[in-house]
């Protein structure tokens, strides 16, 4: 990962009409991820919350690096794009850019040229590798098992990794891509701001590309559920077909292996009904991927922080 920063002022064409724009340049981060995604992060307070940090891709390209980046208000009022290019400029980068702002009313396009430099050990964020893993990731992965004497799968769903906010070496985040379906899996147990009622007691390891989670919670934890099959009491005959329902992890294990772009590994849990028991286990394969037009939601929260965002 690269963090590029200003070293000069923006040139603009009409400069003299755009302070706002200007000011926002002025300290904006420039964040390439190595396998492709792009964040543009201004300072607080200098850009519209519902349009940055705008997320984009980068690459190669004849001797320097072109981007594009764009992001539409979730009410769909505006949207903001930029695109262009960094190539070498004595010691340092020379940005050149298009600027586009499109609301309901107008059209605004301003181009934009100004020296950027990569930024130093510190003044860049934390995301260096952990544990042989390069942060943040997003994997594309299915689940395929057995839960509530029920088999399912294989299940497609999304497996994110983060660098920690808590104590933990790294924030895991799976969620099932299949609402309601036998086997559907959400596990969001290291998210900050979740209390231990919501998540149980975590215990997460991560070494060499072997990541580890163990979860204990005796009242059950909404954090880490599952969809099984409703269990029908011995002698209850009933007229129609039980929905399957969510299940709380009284205790699960997340064991997980990377290498090369890919993730294997297994998850298995138990929970339950009242007095019955409820038991998960699942094979998870797949592999990591960053998608042209994702968002990538995971990867612009990691960059909201107090340092880059507020």
């Amino acid at each position: 990962m690269r963090l590029l920063i200003p070293q000069g002022p923006p040139q603009l064409a009409g400069d003299g009409e755009r302070p706002g724009l200007r000011r926002l340049l002025l300290g904006t981060r420039w964040c390439l991820h190595s396998d492709g995604r792009l964040l543009v992060v201004p300072l607080p307070g200098l850009a519209r919350d519902d349009l940055f940090p705008l997320p984009g891709r980068h690459r190669r390209a004849g001797g320097g690096t072109e981007f594009q980046a764009a992001m539409v208000s979730p009410d769909g009022s505006a949207r903001a794009g930029l695109s262009g290019r960094f190539d070498p400029d004595g010691a340092g980068l020379l940005l050149t850019a298009s600027y586009i702002v499109r609301t309901r009313t107008h059209d605004e396009r301003t181009s934009i040229s100004q020296p950027v430099r990569p930024a130093g050990p510190d003044e860049s964020p934390a995301f260096a590798s952990v544990g042989g893993l390069d942060l943040p990731a997003a994997h594309t992965v299915t689940l395929a098992g057995a839960t509530g004497g029920e088999t399912f799968g294989p299940l497609p769903a999304e497996l994110n990794l983060l660098p920690a906010t808590g104590p933990g070496p790294v924030e895991v985040g799976l969620a099932g891509l299949v609402p309601g379906a036998v086997g559907d899996l959400t596990w969001i147990a290291s998210t900050p701001g979740l209390a231990e009622s919501d998540t149980g007691r975590l215990r997460t390891t991560l070494s060499d590309g072997n990541l580890r989670c163990e979860l204990s919670a005796p009242a059950g934890a909404p954090a880490v559920t599952w969809i099984a099959p409703m269990v029908v009491p011995p002698g209850l005959r009933l007229g129609w077909e039980p929905p399957p329902l969510p299940v709380a992890a009284r205790w699960a294990l997340l064991e997980l292996r990377f290498a090369a772009g890919r993730v294997t590994g297994e998850i298995r849990a138990s929970g339950a009904w009242g007095d019955h028991v409820v038991d998960y286990r699942a094979e998870l394969r797949g592999e990591r991927t960053a998608r042209p037009d994702d968002p990538a939601v995971m990867f612009e929260r990691a960059w909201r922080t107090p340092r880059f965002a507020g």
